[in-house]
């Protein structure tokens, strides 16, 4: 009996330490929407730290990966996509979390020039959006394509994938995810030198991060204006 009662004792341990671990995750992930993202990270680490298994360490990188890349700390974005990118063969993350970390790394390798790994995820994104038909999934996707198309001064096609990603989040009703998009339109009106249509989309952003309360989104915004 005293056996059994010490199994239950760590196992109820085990499930405790997973609903903790999800719940970081979970509120790491609405500071990133609201884009506290010093909080997210606190928060990713504080999941992993809890040291339940392989699959919360997994779903935190590519998030960190993303995190860092958006404070600019592009050595830790590079050290958690590549540890990231190096677990893909596992197989420990769920179908949504697959997806989620293929879109999360178009970003990063994007931001850190790596090309060519940057498309390889987006094949991966693509193929998971259109297996799944999840419209949030295949907005996010076009809007990490469009990145890479303006970079490459193909703001036609950045265009078009933006005004994809719109259309889906409209439908969807995904407040956040709408906001980005009309940030990413503004910043590429704003590359082509369209300044009224650029100001169009990025006060269109700012509405929503306001609605949303996340202050840190709007002076984002007001500061890519100001550039």
């Amino acid at each position: 009996m005293e056996s059994i009662s010490k199994e239950n004792n760590i196992k109820e341990q085990r499930d405790s330490r997973w609903l903790e671990a999800i719940a970081l995750i979970n509120i790491g992930d609405c500071k990133m929407n609201l884009w506290e993202i010093e909080e997210a990270i606190k928060y990713y680490k504080l999941a992993i730290h809890k040291n339940v298994n392989e699959y919360v360490e997994e779903t935190c990188d590519y998030r960190l990966a993303f995190a860092y890349l958006c404070v600019n700390q592009k050595e830790m974005a590079i050290y958690f996509a590549d540890k990231s990118y190096q677990d893909i063969p596992k197989g420990n993350l769920t179908r949504s979390n697959i997806g989620y970390r293929a879109i999360l790394l178009v970003f990063v390798y994007r931001g850190i020039q790596s090309l060519d790994k940057a498309l390889e995820m987006y094949r991966e994104a693509l193929s998971f959006s259109e297996e799944s038909h999840h419209p949030r999934f295949k907005a996010m996707t076009l809007l990490g394509m469009a990145e890479i198309y303006r970079d490459n001064q193909d703001f036609e096609s950045a265009i078009a994938d933006q005004l994809k990603a719109v259309k889906l989040l409209e439908k969807v009703e995904i407040k956040c995810d709408l906001a980005e998009a009309y940030y990413q339109l503004g910043l590429t009106y704003q590359a082509m030198e369209e300044t009224e249509k650029s100001d169009k989309n990025f006060q269109e952003a700012i509405q929503l991060f306001s609605e949303m309360e996340a202050p840190k989104q709007v002076e984002r915004v007001r500061r890519s204006m100001q550039n």
